[in-house]
């Protein structure tokens, strides 16, 4: 299970099994022992993996998708600034789908115009 807090930069993994260990009891102590810190990824709305163990992150702040290898290693797939508000990805079979929300420009943020 991959995920990062919204409003922080750092991403994070843990087991799902570790996860699911902990419900009967209520104690996650192991699950939180297990998760790893996976470094710095900027501020990311939406992510996904492919079966590869590929992740593919939006980052709103600089407008692209961010990918990270199954070996840890980061690049963009999309160029910096190229979209407006990337908000959800979806990795598919022949390629990703990228849902760009784009609400900071709807009317009723900019004084209805």
């Amino acid at each position: 299970l991959y995920w990062k807090p919204i409003t922080h930069t750092t991403l994070y993994r843990t087991k799902a099994s570790t996860i699911r260990e902990g419900f009967p009891s209520g104690d996650f102590s192991a699950a939180t022992k297990a998760t790893q810190d996976l470094g710095i990824f900027g501020f990311h709305d939406g992510l996904d993996a492919d079966r590869d163990g590929g992740l593919y992150l939006t980052d709103v702040e600089k407008g692209a998708i961010q990918w990270r290898a199954a070996d840890g290693t980061k690049t963009w797939l999309s160029p910096q600034g190229g979209m407006i508000w990337p908000d959800a990805v979806i990795a598919g079979r022949t390629g990703i789908y990228v849902l760009t929300t784009q609400v900071h420009l709807l009317p009723f943020v900019n004084d209805g115009k």
